[in-house]
């Protein structure tokens, strides 16, 4: 609270004015200087916006990691019986996305403005996991569905 008083008594017009029902807003909306760090503020988000654009584009490359439904995915592979050497090549390929995934880069500073994509990143490793997951699980589950139909060939 001591910064804060600090800064009122710096700054004149954060102070009591005369008129007690002139708001904040209509203060510092025609002080020239603060008029002009806001246009300086909102020149430098419009500068930036390609470079927002290349950032997201960053991360396009990643869409089929989460935009599919893993489970409807999943149920359509099933039923192409794939082989192992396929069930190996999908898993391996969702580790490497995952690979890819980290080593983007987390933050991005540009101008003045701290871009942290960490949430982000998480999120699309906790994908691929999931995509490994779903299609060891199948895999799983084929082998013990083959398992059980030998152990009754063998018992028959």
């Amino acid at each position: 609270s001591k910064e804060l008083v600090a800064v009122v008594t710096i700054i004149p017009l954060l102070k009591e004015t005369s008129d007690p029902k002139e708001s904040f807003y209509s203060r510092i909306s025609t002080d020239d200087d603060i008029v002009k760090i806001i246009v300086s503020i909102m020149g430098g988000m419009s500068s930036s916006q390609d470079k927002f654009q290349k950032i997201l584009s960053t991360w396009e490359k990643y869409k089929h990691v989460w935009d599919y439904d893993k489970d409807a995915w999943i149920r359509r592979y099933s039923k192409a019986n794939r082989t192992l050497a396929s069930f190996e090549q999908d898993i391996q390929r969702y580790k490497e996305v995952q690979n890819e995934i980290q080593a983007e880069d987390t933050v991005v500073n540009m101008t003045f403005i701290c871009i942290d994509c960490s949430p982000l990143k998480q999120a699309l490793v906790g994908h691929c996991i999931g995509w490994q997951n779903k299609f060891t699980t199948l895999l799983h589950q084929n082998a013990a569905a083959e398992l059980a139909d030998l152990k009754e060939l063998f018992f028959i």
